[in-house]
């Protein structure tokens, strides 16, 4: 739960024992990213990658005969032919069935706010209706509904639901009994009058089951806020008498399987092709300007969603902004930018280089009518297209791996072969601008099963370098996983029952994958520790510059770690925060621990007292979580490593000190007569040097005189 364990690094530096534990966790958690459990893969059977957290989100469509014999679909009733779909949210187990688990997903979208106006006196209560709606039109869940959630979920088999703060719920009639209302000439659901910026008083929330998915793009997932983003369509005649189409993202919480309306957000425009860039907490598509009426050339833009919640308020603020970038593809072919066309769903990001790739189709210039498809990699901060490239190959997927920055994809040649492909290759030049060279190679045919590719989702693992995606046998067939190994151009079948039969599109997820982009660095190894001549000072060496005992903080509240708290300069601090308890204990005296302070961002000096037990030889180990690396990538976003980890044993000083004994005898003074007989003689030696203070000071007697 990388977000929940970013949430509690609190912005001040910790001082007292709760440092400690949270680096703990944090380590936990950074090892959990580092070193995923091992899995491997083989041709026959589905013993994939085991242990990984693979997730899909299912679309289940209900046949079209279904309405055609006049039955009454579920859910909203203004749907035609086969649009309704049924979501449901699984963790899938490439050695077992994916019946189990399955999390059905609400289909309720928040419209907004909207102040509920009717002539009737049995309208809504609020501004411009009467106090009690009447119970022929709407009615009240039988328990009290403590939130927008519980209201939402109350009103069972209702199409639109009314929340106000802080506990009015009213659950709206069936669409079809709100037909046959109209029909006979009874009054309908009341006027809404939508609320500008926030919500008044008097105002009421509206919830509206959506009517259909409206993109052909995967859901893509906010890795941070573990938020699932749809695209989807939902009519609202009663707040637009002209048919009241509106396309809105609609956000579920993947951990729950529950909605959550404070990210349900309206869009200017229908998007497509989307992704989550979540290192800037934005999403990625592209669009066709509103002008555009579904006729004709459309000029194609570039959409960023950007997500803020660094305001810390319940509803994040969202911006979208549009930029044309057709006229900057140039690829061999002619585009196919009429209708929807350029909608073909395929997208992904290089997160740490802020590069969009995309895929638009475009006609082989070979003059054979086939469809291809034009590789698009866009720069997400300028704008800027940086490749387009056609291919001589019409692809059913993409995904990237961000940490080698090489772009794959699943399609069928010219020859209607399918074949698993390296698309493209990015780098940083010395000015430090992203370059991207695009020529495609086979990396191998796809197994005789995959004889039907389709429009799929796909994931990917950037540490393991395995890729997901869908297939068919047939194209009536029940779809199917296959695991991609792109180092060894091997590839494994999951259970044929991952994924249920009537799945109609399945969203994969691979969760890990963010956070393996976050901490990507490698972690910072000690070197060595070595004593000073002195004996008094242990320095500890690391082969790359620390965030000198700072722990990555989450400044803007999106779940992704994305700073640090540079500690003083000569802040003195106790050793136990970076060595564990027994290195901890052998460097300190009597319980008082012993003060480090780092002399560089890749050097830390311990004190050692002269009374200290510990000695060259002895083990000094890291505490857990507590040393990390952090940097930035071309794309502005801030990695780190996992927490530094490992021992050395203690050194003495490359250049030892000539030992020189210095004695006083405290009862022979020059002008004092020996010590008489049964006096005590006591010799101090406190005062020799070059001894190092370690080790075991001997003590003898080299002669008597006289004898």
């Amino acid at each position: 739960a990388l977000g929940d364990s970013m949430r509690v690094a609190d912005a001040a530096h910790a001082r007292s024992l709760g440092h400690i534990e949270f680096r703990r966790a944090l380590a936990a958690l950074a090892f959990a990213i580092a070193c995923p459990l091992d899995g491997g893969g083989s041709r026959a059977g589905a013993a994939g990658a085991l242990g990984f957290e693979l997730f899909a989100e299912e679309q289940l469509l209900p046949l079209a005969p279904l309405f055609e014999k006049g039955q009454t679909p579920p859910g909203n009733e203004t749907e035609f032919g086969s649009t309704h779909v049924d979501d449901y949210w699984l963790k899938l187990d490439s050695g077992s069935a994916g019946e189990t688990g399955r999390s059905a997903l609400s289909r309720h979208v928040r419209i907004g706010c909207f102040l509920v106006r009717s002539s009737a006196a049995d309208a809504p209560s609020g501004e411009g209706g009467g106090d009690q709606p009447p119970s022929t039109r709407f009615w009240r869940p039988p328990l009290p509904a403590a939130s927008r959630e519980d209201c939402v979920e109350s009103c069972v088999d209702s199409v639109q639901v009314y929340f106000r703060s802080p506990a009015e719920c009213l659950c709206g009639e069936s669409e079809r009994l709100l037909q046959q209302s109209q029909q006979l000439q009874h009054t309908a659901e009341p006027h809404l009058e939508e609320a500008a910026g926030r919500c008044p008083a008097s105002s009421w929330e509206l919830f509206r089951e959506y009517d259909y998915r409206s993109s052909m793009s995967p859901t893509t997932y906010d890795v941070a806020r573990h938020l699932l983003y749809q695209i989807v369509t939902v009519r609202v005649p009663q707040a637009d008498p002209s048919g009241g189409i509106r396309h809105y993202l609609r956000a579920v919480d993947s951990v729950q399987a529950a909605p959550r309306f404070e990210f349900d957000t309206r869009l200017d425009r229908m998007i497509f092709n989307v992704v989550w860039d979540f290192g800037k907490s934005r999403m990625v598509a592209l669009s066709f300007p509103p002008t555009w009426g579904g006729g004709g050339a459309a000029a194609l833009d570039l959409t960023v969603v950007t997500f803020n919640t660094s305001l810390g308020g319940a509803s994040p603020i969202v911006t979208q902004e549009h930029y044309p970038i057709q006229e900057q593809i140039y690829a061999a072919g002619e585009l196919l930018s009429a209708g929807l066309a350029s909608a073909d769903g395929m997208g992904t990001v290089d997160v740490l280089f802020g590069t969009y790739y995309t895929v638009v189709p475009a006609m082989a210039a070979d003059g054979s009518g086939q469809v291809v498809h034009v590789i698009v990699a866009i720069d997400i901060e300028t704008q800027r297209v940086l490749r387009s490239a056609a291919l001589p190959v019409t692809l059913m997927n993409l995904q990237i791996n961000a940490l080698q920055h090489v772009l794959y994809g699943a399609g069928a040649d010219l020859s209607g072969r399918y074949a698993y492909f390296e698309l493209c290759r990015a780098g940083v030049a010395e000015t430090a601008e992203v370059n991207v060279d695009c020529h495609y190679s086979e990396l191998g045919a796809l197994p005789p099963v995959v004889n039907h590719m389709y429009l799929q989702s796909a994931s990917i693992d950037h540490q393991l370098n395995y890729a997901w995606f869908t297939y068919k046998q047939a194209a009536a067939g029940r779809p199917q996983i296959l695991e991609y190994h792109h180092d060894s151009a091997d590839y494994a079948l999951w259970h044929e029952e991952a994924l249920h039969p009537e799945v109609a599109f399945a969203s994969l997820v691979q969760p890990s994958a963010g956070p393996q982009l976050v901490f990507s660095l490698k972690p910072p190894a000690m070197l060595h520790a070595r004593f000073a001549p002195s004996g008094e000072r242990l320095r500890i060496t690391f082969d790359t510059p620390t965030l000198r005992g700072a722990a990555p903080l989450d400044s803007d509240r999106d779940g992704v770690p994305d700073v640090w708290e540079e500690p003083p300069e000569g802040d003195r601090v106790p050793c136990e925060w970076f060595f564990d308890d027994q290195a901890a204990l052998a460097l300190g005296v009597g319980g008082e621990a012993a003060l480090c302070e780092w002399a560089s961002a890749s050097e830390l000096l311990a004190d050692v007292s002269p009374r200290a037990r510990f000695a060259p030889g002895d083990e000094v180990r890291l505490r857990g979580g507590a040393i990390f690396a952090a940097g930035r990538s071309p794309s502005g976003v801030t990695v780190f490593s996992p927490a530094a980890s490992g021992s050395v044993m203690a050194e003495p000083p490359e250049e030892l000190q000539v030992p020189r004994a210095v004695m006083k005898v405290s009862n022979c003074e020059r002008d004092r007569k020996p010590a008489a007989q049964g006096e005590d003689l006591v010799l101090d030696g406190s005062a020799s040097t070059g001894h190092g203070s370690r080790g075991a000071f001997v003590w003898s007697i080299s002669s008597i005189d006289p004898p």
